[in-house]
C-alpha cells in the first residue's frame, strides 16, 4: 500500500515539476512580448534591408505606402519622435521633399529647408531636412523637425525620415544615417 502512495506522489511531482516549467515558459514569453524583445530587428523595403535599433519600438503604420514605423522615446529630453520608412513605385515618382515640408508651409516664419543629393551605391539619395513650426495635432508647434533620406533606384522611391521636436531629430540623426549607410553598403560577393 505504501508503494502505491509512493508512486502516485512521484507522479505528482513530476506533474507539478513540468506545471512549473510551463509557468514559466508562459511568464517568460510574456515578459519578452510586452518589452518588445519578439521584434524583428531587420526588415527590408525594396531591395534594401534596413536594422531597426532595439530602443525603437515598433507602431501601427498610419499611411498607405508606410511599410514599417517606429516609436523612440527619450527619457532625458522628455521628447518622443517617430522614425517611418516607405516605398513608391511609381511613374512619375511623386516628390516626398514637398510631401515632407506641407505641414510647415502654412506656418509662419517659413521653414528652414536643405536638400543635399549624392550618389551612393548606384542610388541617387536626396538628404532632406525641415526645421520650424508645423501643425501638430491641428495645433502650431515650434521647433519641429524632420530629417529624411529619399533613395531612388529603378523607377522606386524610398522615404525614410525621423519627425519630432528638433533637439529629439538631431539626437537621433548619427543612428539614422547609420542604418542608412549600412542598407546601401554594396553586397559582397561570396
Amino acid at each position: 500500500m505504501s508503494v502505491g502512495w509512493r508512486k502516485e506522489s512521484e507522479e505528482t511531482l513530476r506533474y507539478l515539476s513540468r506545471m512549473k516549467k510551463c509557468i514559466i515558459f508562459v511568464l517568460l514569453q510574456v515578459v519578452l512580448v510586452s518589452k518588445g524583445l519578439d521584434q524583428p530587428t531587420n526588415f527590408m523595403i525594396g531591395k534594401f534591408t534596413f536594422e531597426r535599433p532595439t530602443a525603437w519600438k515598433w507602431i501601427d503604420p498610419s499611411l498607405a505606402n508606410e511599410h514599417a514605423r517606429m516609436l523612440i522615446m527619450d527619457e532625458v529630453l522628455k521628447e518622443k519622435a517617430i522614425v517611418s520608412f516607405e516605398l513608391v513605385i511609381a511613374n512619375p515618382v511623386p516628390s516626398f521633399p514637398d510631401k515632407w515640408a506641407e505641414p510647415y508651409l502654412t506656418q509662419s516664419p517659413p521653414p528652414k529647408i536643405v536638400l543635399q543629393t549624392n550618389t551612393v551605391n548606384q542610388c541617387r539619395v536626396i538628404t532632406v531636412d525641415i526645421s520650424g513650426t508645423k501643425v501638430v495635432n491641428k495645433e502650431p508647434s515650434t521647433n519641429q523637425a524632420t530629417h529624411g533620406v529619399i533613395i531612388y533606384l529603378k523607377g522606386e522611391e524610398i522615404g525614410a525620415r525621423i519627425l519630432g521636436a528638433k533637439p529629439m531629430v538631431d539626437k537621433l540623426k548619427p543612428v539614422f544615417t547609420q542604418i542608412i549607410k549600412e542598407a546601401l553598403k554594396p553586397e559582397e560577393s561570396p
